[in-house]
């Protein structure tokens, strides 16, 4: 019996409409868990190592994990896996909404989408019956268009995960959004169902699977909604959601000005910040199912310029298409963000592939020729939601940019000057602050990401996680710890990734990770001590180390961005910069790998992996 799973994967393949059904061991689910591990397990066996992420080889597969079915804060959360058109490895992203414990309900753990449609259908998932549907009436239509007609043709009450047109075009970095409300937006997984001819998922369900101890998992459940609503910084993120770290975050100089190479725009960036955000933006909390925080703001604009109504600008907006090209206009960055939700890009991509042909611009690297007549100059509003627009509709300079900031500058030969790692582009926070991020950033199994590990939640709101031996905070600047900071922070982020829970219940909500532990043995009967959770994290994110390296993407992608070497001339962080190579060959001391960077014969064989790779 596996307790906390339905055991049972569904896989689709739309080239013939064939639906099947597998399941697996206890040991399967004990070593790979679920969500991004799971996902990542399935790309390892299943779509070659040298296949373009275009070919129908790949796939895309929706995973949850043991809490999805519980109830339990964060648990709405679900992954989305594919291997990425910008990284051509693993590419995994979370979102969400109601659409994980809807797809559980349905009686499935996960769902592998495989092959091509020949025309465009969408698929509709409850307890009682999958159907494959045509979606030649919605192809073209925006995102949230696309989640009203396909409620209408289901259920008002589904849950549905969608792309736009950006998606459809396959826009490198295009986004999956759920519900109108919350988006898997980074890795372009959106582009490969794209490429499949898939506009959505709809689901329904109310199922759950058979708990071990289903008593004791209600009482766990209630303990932690009770302690997390009471939470004082958790009231804090409902009150402002991600925005309300913009300007610390701001005044430390840990925000992309100028695409990297500006800093000190503290004055400038007051305009973005928590109190003039919640007033022009009218904003109202929109939680996910189950969720006491509420980081999701809901925001309405109707002036004679903007007609806004929808899920309002994250910190990454802000600090990616607002200080990142210099633009402080809050209802333009808002009407940004609009559109990147409806085109079903991800903003961070679409704020650095903005900069960086800004940059390209000023340096004559492009010129009009090359943009139809646009001057890409930098702190203006308007033309940064024109390029928008040409990227989300592939239209002139935004055909060039929908490729992503590595391609578009490895075709101007200047591939040294993008932010990105692997392919993917850095998040809205400063290695030259948090030196933690330089290993955390190179040595991302999904690129630069700040949530696939977060060490600067600890280096900046001293956030600490004593089950892992973070017990104390750390200081600006200080390298001792900071390397070992990072791979805890990879190792928890794997458990996020793979169980699959937000984050945020423990950053902002301060919840205890023995009380999550002990919900996940009452689920799963597993009887787990924190050393094997501890364990496990490392395995899972070994294992997609793993992968990495067979899809070519290994140690000698482990690099820091060239910027992210050059200190800054004034402000907090003056003549600070993190020193890469000594950190880099800690990480490979720490990780029990070889000197190059390599996963040993006998690390393999201590996460128990050897039956696995």
């Amino acid at each position: 019996m596996v307790y906390g799973y339905f055991n049972k994967i569904m896989r689709i393949d739309l080239n013939n409409g064939n639906i099947s059904y597998e399941s697996h061991d206890e040991e399967y689910f004990k070593t790979f868990m679920g969500g991004s591990t799971l996902g990542a397990k399935i790309l390892y066996d299943e779509v070659p190592k040298d296949s373009d992420p275009f070919d129908d080889s790949n796939k895309v597969i929706f995973a949850t994990g043991p809490f999805q079915g519980t109830g339990i804060p964060g648990s709405a959360k679900w992954s989305i896996i594919a291997k990425s058109p910008l990284t051509s490895t693993l590419g995994d992203s979370a979102a969400g909404g109601k659409f994980g414990p809807n797809f559980k309900g349905c009686g499935i753990d996960a769902l592998i989408v495989e092959g091509k449609s020949p025309k465009p259908v969408y698929i509709w998932i409850t307890e009682e019956k999958v159907e494959i549907r045509d979606a030649e009436e919605i192809w073209g239509k925006d995102l949230y268009e696309t989640v009203d007609l396909v409620r209408e043709e289901t259920n008002e009450k589904a849950s549905i995960a969608a792309i736009g047109p950006a998606g459809e075009l396959k826009v490198r970095y295009a986004s999956v959004g759920i519900d109108k409300h919350s988006y898997a937006g980074r890795a372009g997984v959106g582009a490969i169902m794209g490429s499949k001819n898939l506009k959505a998922v709809a689901v329904m369900g109310k199922k759950k699977p058979e708990f071990y101890d289903e008593q004791k998992l209600k009482e766990i459940k209630t303990q932690i909604t009770k302690a997390l609503a009471k939470d004082e910084r958790g009231h804090d993120l409902k009150r402002c959601g991600t925005p309300g770290g913009f300007a610390t975050y701001n005044g430390l100089d840990n925000t992309p000005k100028k695409y990297w190479d500006g800093c000190c725009w503290s004055k400038e960036g007051e305009a973005l910040e928590a109190a003039m955000y919640n007033d022009v933006l009218k904003v109202k909390p929109q939680p996910c199912l189950y969720c006491p925080l509420a980081c999701h703001m809901h925001v309405s604009v109707h002036d004679e310029k903007y007609d806004i109504e929808g899920a309002g600008p994250e910190y990454e907006t802000l600090a990616m298409l607002g200080a990142n090209v210099l633009v402080n206009d809050l209802k333009a960055v808002a009407g940004a963000h609009d559109l990147c939700n409806k085109y079903g890009i991800d903003v961070i991509s679409t704020g650095a592939v903005i900069g960086f042909a800004m940059e390209a611009f000023e340096k004559g690297w492009i010129d009009e020729s090359d943009t139809d007549g646009l001057k890409l100059e930098w702190a203006n509003p308007d033309l940064m939601l024109d390029m928008i627009h040409l990227i989300g509709k592939r239209q002139g300079i935004g055909d060039r940019l929908a490729e992503g900031t590595y391609f578009f500058s490895k075709s101007l030969g200047k591939e040294e000057y993008s932010v990105q790692v692997r392919g993917l582009d850095s998040p809205g926070h400063d290695p030259r602050l948090c030196y933690s991020l330089a290993v955390n950033y190179a040595t991302g199994t999904r690129g630069a990401c700040h949530y696939r590990g977060c060490p600067e939640e600890t280096e900046i709101g001293d956030f600490l996680l004593p089950e892992f031996g973070i017990d104390k905070p750390t200081e600006y600047f200080e390298l001792e710890g900071k390397t070992n900071l990072a791979l805890v922070h990879q190792d928890f982020g794997a458990i996020m990734g793979s169980a699959v829970l937000c984050a945020f219940m423990f950053v902002e909500g301060e919840a205890s990770i023995t009380a999550y532990l002990n919900a996940l043995n009452a689920a799963t009967g597993w009887n787990w001590e924190v050393e094997d959770l501890v364990k496990s994290g490392e395995r899972m994110y070994t294992f997609q180390r793993i992968l990495n390296i067979r899809d070519g993407k290994g140690p000698e992608f482990d690099t820091m961005p060239m910027k992210f070497s050059k200190p800054a001339p004034d402000g907090f962080r003056k003549g600070k910069f993190p020193p890469f190579e000594t950190m880099i060959k800690e990480c490979y001391e720490l990780r029990g790998w070889d000197d190059k960077g390599y996963v040993t014969e006998d690390k393999i064989k201590e996460l128990n992996l050897e039956n696995f790779v």
